[in-house]
């Protein structure tokens, strides 16, 4: 993109703001960045899942105003890992602040509730290898948080259901997929 300058101080392009200013540091923003580019689940996997989660964490410390210490990184990470980071990062959120999550890996529907697939999952029906998204988003949403929510996982279509199909219906939270239902990520 012509419009970028490159930073050397990350690797990554630096996004040129309207003043030319850096975009300021807020200690209220926190950020989970999920990305599993292994799986055992054959044609649902990211292989890049763990490479774009790197790349979201370094563009969120050099352009949107993240402090390294509120950004944490799992990188093919089993659903007990996940949760344990979820878990973590919760009880240092601010009450009230903001947290965005990225998750790139699988994600299933599993009779009408949306899950994120560990590194160990082996069946797309069996949900006791994965965590569901209501999970995930609890230890923030017991703080106040509002949540931004990126999903970059393939939305297989799966005894007629896929993920994303459960919408949040409490919360102050915010979701969104990298590809509409049934389709792959490219």
């Amino acid at each position: 993109d012509p419009g970028t300058m490159p930073n050397p101080n990350v690797g990554t392009p630096t996004l040129p703001s309207a003043t030319g200013a850096r975009v300021p540091t807020l200690p209220t923003k926190f950020a989970l960045i999920i990305g599993n580019s292994e799986s055992k689940l054959a044609n649902y996997g990211i292989n890049y899942g763990a490479d774009d989660a790197q790349l979201i964490r370094e563009s969120l410390l050099a352009n949107a105003g993240y402090a390294e210490q509120n950004v944490d990184i799992v990188l093919n990470g089993t659903a007990a890992a996940i949760k344990a980071a979820a878990t973590a990062l919760g009880e240092r959120v601010l009450d009230g602040g903001t947290v965005f999550i990225f998750f790139a890996g699988v994600g299933m529907n599993l009779g009408g509730k949306d899950y994120l697939a560990g590194v160990d999952t082996e069946s797309v029906t069996d949900a006791s290898s994965m965590l569901s998204k209501s999970d995930l988003f609890q230890p923030f949403m017991a703080k106040g948080a509002r949540i931004f929510a990126f999903f970059e996982s393939n939305r297989n279509m799966v005894n007629g259901r896929y993920f994303g199909m459960e919408v949040p219906l409490v919360g102050a939270i915010a979701q969104s997929q990298a590809t509409i239902p049934g389709e792959r990520v490219q």
